[in-house]
C-alpha cells in the first residue's frame, strides 16, 4: 500500500469475513475470536509422494509471505512485471513464488489454463509477461519444439526453472532471447531455498547458493553431513 502513490497502482484490499457476512446462513465467527497471528497455519501444502505417501505440509502465514518476498530477490520483481503463471496453484512453485511473489512486489500475476506447448510463445507474447516460472521437463518440451511455434515478444526476460540443462539454457537464450535464467531447488515443506544468484554468472547444472530475503536477512541455512549427521570439509 506504500508504494501505491509512487507506482501508479490503485492498491485494493478486500475484507473476506466482511463479504461471507452478507451470505445467507454464513456462518458468524464469534467476537472473542483470536486473530491470526504469524506463526498460525495458513495452508497445508502436500507434497508429492516420490518416496512415501503424500503429507501435508502445514505453512505459517510467515512462511508463505518469507518465500514470496525471497522471490523477489532471486527473480529481481518490480511492481510493473507480469508473472506469466503455467503451473497449478496445488504446487510448490504456483503457490509460493508465482503468487506469493507477486504479491510481495506488487506485480501483475497473469493465469490462464493449463500448459500448452503450441500454444505457450503466443499466450506469452499476448500477455506481455516478462517472467515465467517452470519446471525442466516443460523446459525441454520448448526447446525440442518447432520453431515456427515461437513467437518473439520483448517482454520476457526472466524465466525460474528447475532444473534447466545447459544445452537447453542455450536455446531459451540463444534463439528464445531470455535475458536471464536461474535454477533453484526446494521442496514442499521448504520453498526456495537454493537459487543461482540474480545478476551472477549462472553455473549450469548447480543449484546456486543459499536464498536471501530482500532485506539482507538469512533466508535459510544448509549443513553437509555425513551418514552419521556430522560436518564434512567442503
Amino acid at each position: 500500500l506504500a508504494r501505491e502513490a509512487s507506482s501508479g497502482v490503485e492498491a485494493r484490499l478486500l475484507d473476506m469475513s466482511v463479504a461471507f457476512a452478507r451470505l445467507d446462513g454464513a456462518p458468524r465467527l464469534p467476537a472473542d475470536h483470536p486473530r491470526p497471528v504469524p506463526g498460525d497455519t495458513c495452508l497445508v501444502l502436500f507434497t508429492s509422494g516420490t518416496t512415501g505417501v503424500p503429507k501435508g505440509v502445514m505453512h505459517a502465514h510467515r512462511s508463505f509471505v518469507v518465500a514470496g518476498e525471497g522471490f523477489v530477490e532471486r527473480q529481481w520483481l518490480q511492481p510493473g512485471d507480469r508473472m506469466r503463471c503455467i503451473l497449478p496453484m496445488f504446487h510448490v512453485n504456483a503457490l509460493f513464488y508465482s503468487l506469493g511473489g507477486a504479491l510481495a512486489a506488487g506485480a501483475t500475476l497473469v493465469l490462464g489454463g493449463r500448459f500448452s506447448a503450441s500454444r505457450f510463445w503466443p499466450l506469452v507474447a499476448a500477455s506481455g509477461a516478462t517472467q515465467v516460472n517452470m519446471l525442466g521437463s516443460i523446459g525441454k518440451i520448448l526447446a525440442l519444439r518447432q520453431r515456427a511455434e515461437f513467437v518473439a515478444g520483448p517482454a520476457l526476460d526472466r524465466v525460474y526453472c528447475v532444473p534447466m540443462p545447459a544445452d537447453v539454457q542455450r536455446a531459451f537464450r540463444e534463439e528464445f532471447g531470455v535475458r536471464w535464467i536461474a535454477e533453484g531447488y526446494g521442496m514442499s515443506a521448504v520453498p526456495g531455498i537454493l537459487a543461482q544468484p540474480f545478476g551472477a554468472e549462472p553455473v549450469p547444472g548447480t543449484m546456486g547458493r543459499v536464498c536471501r530475503h530482500p532485506d539482507g536477512r538469512a533466508f535459510g541455512a544448509l549443513r553437509v553431513v555425513d551418514e552419521d549427521g556430522r560436518d564434512v570439509a567442503p
